[in-house]
């Protein structure tokens, strides 16, 4: 993979490509799609990253404690494995259960599919309304365990929108090490203001725009959205994939911040008054989540996965 330990480096770097050949025929015939290329591009000042054969796991399924409902954070993770084994060979998985022998395609591994996300949500912690970052995390050091073993470096963490001065910048930089897990967070007007309702964690696949600047373009892999979306059995199959693209804006919100209940004492902590903060969000637009929430990208997961020795694509 491409190290990239700052965006002054990103910036440095040269430009990248690889392409994935399509199965079948020739590409002018009808229906057989354009192959994907992947782009690398960090030179300059734009960015442009796009990779290819992500996963797009989808979250709502039989099996799942409350069909999925909140097992949003396994199933993009499981995305971002399953790029790692496909694109760079990481051995990933479970003892005999390898990512390597997964196809959530397959209609034939839709139970063995099922059978990783539980896997990744106890290692993560999962309780509901879903999975922490840092527990997502650790997840994936777990499930990188083999690749450990058998000498590759692995790296994580997390960047928040915040506290970081070229978000768009360090997403595009992440990104071109393998696919990172975004945080959108979905918010309510209140007092003025705004307050965090909800979480949801999606797939990034690919970053275009400007270094420094306060708009981008992404594109993303949502384990919650697809075309069979409550039409019949739709959480007894896997959808077909697909993928979202949205426009982030930088955002400066006033944000109302609701004290947590403290389950070891008598008083509802939850009731008492709630503080203010001033904080810099990137609004989403573009992606219809049938809400009146607006949707606000808070952060994302990044990972890295080397072979030590390996120098590049």
């Amino acid at each position: 993979m491409f190290r990239r330990t700052s965006i002054a480096l990103a910036t440095a770097a040269v430009a990248a490509t690889a392409t994935v050949a399509a199965p079948g025929t020739a590409n002018a015939e009808i229906g057989i799609p354009v192959p994907c290329v992947e782009s690398h591009d960090l030179a300059g000042a734009n960015f442009n990253v796009k990779l290819c054969g992500v996963s797009d796991v989808d979250q709502d399924r039989i099996g799942l404690d409350g069909l999925g409902l909140y097992y949003c954070g396994p199933a993009s993770l499981l995305n971002v494995m399953y790029y790692f084994n496909r694109h760079d060979g990481a051995p990933l998985g479970y003892g005999t259960d390898k990512v390597a022998d997964l196809d959530p395609k397959d209609p034939a591994d839709f139970a063995k599919t099922t059978s990783f996300l539980y896997r990744i949500g106890v290692d993560a912690q999962y309780k509901p309304p879903g999975t922490s970052t840092k527990n997502l995390r650790h997840a994936f050091d777990v499930a990188a365990t083999p690749a450990v073993q058998a000498n590759w470096a692995v790296k994580s963490g997390y960047v928040d929108s915040k506290s970081t001065d070229n978000f768009s910048g360090e997403l595009a930089a992440r990104l071109s090490d393998g696919p990172v897990q975004m945080v959108i967070g979905f918010y309510k007007t209140q007092y003025g203001g705004v307050e965090r309702e909800s979480g949801h964690l999606v797939t990034v696949t690919s970053a275009k725009g400007l270094f420094g600047d306060d708009e981008l373009t992404i594109t993303y892999a949502d384990p919650s959205l697809a075309s069979d979306k409550n039409i019949g059995d739709f959480f007894k199959t896997q959808s077909a994939y697909r993928s979202e693209t949205a426009t982030l804006k930088k955002t400066l919100i006033h944000e109302y911040l609701r004290p947590e209940d403290d389950p070891a004492t008598v008083v509802d902590e939850s009731t008492k008054l709630g503080t203010w903060r001033w904080v810099n969000r990137w609004k989403l637009s573009g992606v219809d989540y049938n809400s009146n929430l607006t949707p606000m990208v808070e952060g994302f997961n990044w990972f890295d996965m080397d072979k030590q020795g390996y120098q590049g694509h």
